[in-house]
């Protein structure tokens, strides 16, 4: 298997740009809270919504690894 870096290089436009938005939504919205979530253990369902608004929600992944295609 490939370093990280050959198989980031190797992602298509429309991948490239959800890895980007997921970390975006990561940095801004999960990160900021995530150290006062743990304290009080609450469960982050406004979280959970963004992620299903953001469409992150449901994604599959194939079954076939990415250097056998």
């Amino acid at each position: 298997m490939g370093s990280g870096e050959e198989i980031i290089s190797r992602l298509t436009k429309v991948q490239l740009a959800l890895q980007d938005s997921a970390r975006d939504l990561a940095e801004t919205a999960f990160k900021p809270t995530a150290a006062a979530r743990d304290l009080n253990e609450t469960y982050p369902w406004d979280n959970v919504a963004r992620l299903r608004d953001g469409r992150f929600k449901g994604i599959t992944i194939p079954t076939a690894r990415a250097d056998a295609v």
